[in-house]
């Protein structure tokens, strides 16, 4: 496999030990609160939505499922050598399978992702993906990781997958994005600050919160593109 080392090319990452504890508690959890959200979940999220970047180009936006594991592998083979590190905090040289499990078993209550793929190549591998795993000490955060491949960074995928998040979780009783992002990894931690995260921690792992609170007034510009596809995105769920 051939990858090719850029700078600073990958979002926030979400830690293998919080992600494999928070399936393995909440898979084992069976409270009411559960079965509501699961309810609630069913009635408005739709499978797939098509959006127009700024570049007049068209993205399906589509849930993560299971049958994406190809689709992972091949995007994975498609990442540079710093992407997969900022990503996955090593040098991956392949998905195993614990991991794709991990990535591609959604449930749409605990585990939530979405990817972007080109709808006019279907089969092709997924531009970029964002999840979010609901905290199993408190359901009211989420760790959320993004991921964007290197040839379509600066598009507005990013933002736009967090939006998609954002009006998914804001229905489920989440009110907290949660991003464990390596301390070098300027470029992440910045657009989550200018999208109105806060840092909270900064020690060789920089954690940043994001309060889901559309009217914050952060006063940077990258935050009103996310507010425009938060209420786009509001619209389309509904």
């Amino acid at each position: 496999m051939n990858r090719i080392r850029q700078e600073e090319t990958i979002y926030g990452t979400v830690s293998h030990s919080f992600l494999h504890n928070t399936l393995k508690l909440w898979a084992k959890c069976g409270s009411v609160h559960t079965k509501r959200v699961s309810t609630i979940t069913m009635q408005f999220i739709p499978d797939s939505t098509t959006v127009t970047l700024a570049d007049g180009k068209k993205i399906r936006l589509k849930e993560v499922t299971p049958e994406d594991r190809d689709r992972a592998i091949e995007a994975f083979d498609q990442l540079s050598i710093n992407s997969v590190y900022y990503r996955f905090w090593n040098d991956l040289i392949e998905l195993d399978e614990s991991t794709l499990s991990r990535l591609t078993n959604t449930d749409r209550i605990n585990h939530i992702a979405w990817c972007a793929i080109n709808p006019d190549k279907p089969d092709h591998p997924g531009l970029g993906a964002a999840s979010l795993w609901r905290s199993p000490e408190d359901p009211s955060i989420a760790e959320v990781s993004f991921t964007v491949l290197d040839a379509h960074q600066g598009r507005g995928l990013g933002t736009i997958l967090l939006a998609v998040l954002w009006v998914i979780a804001e229905n489920i009783g989440i009110d907290i994005f949660h991003a464990n992002v390596l301390a070098n990894n300027s470029r992440a931690i910045h657009w989550l600050v200018d999208l109105g995260g806060r840092i909270v921690r900064e020690k060789g792992v920089c954690e940043i919160d994001l309060l889901l609170d559309l009217d914050e007034n952060v006063g940077r510009e990258r935050r009103n593109d996310l507010k425009h596809w938060i209420l786009f995105f509001r619209k389309e769920f509904s």
